[in-house]
């Protein structure tokens, strides 16, 4: 059967106020998120910051075979709840 995938980051950040008191939460729902690369990863970093209202910046390092990657996302942060 197909399983459905539910983030937890999405879930988190529509129930959260967006304050820097909040980017623990978050940066524990990307990891829970992303715990599936643990297979294939390593070195897994994540950083947030806030540049601005309702916005947050991703950025996301690990070693891949050897080499870094780093990804970067900007979101819209709104809370709904």
């Amino acid at each position: 059967p197909d399983e459905r995938m539910v983030s937890q980051t999405q879930n988190m950040m529509r129930g959260l106020p967006v304050t820097s008191g909040s980017l623990p939460s978050v940066r524990n729902a990307i990891k829970n998120d992303l715990a599936w690369m643990s297979k294939y990863v390593e070195n897994m970093e994540i950083t947030l910051a806030i540049p601005g209202p309702k916005r947050i910046d991703i950025s996301i390092r690990f070693d891949f075979n050897g080499a870094p990657v780093t990804l970067n996302y900007t979101q819209n942060w709104e809370q709904i709840s």
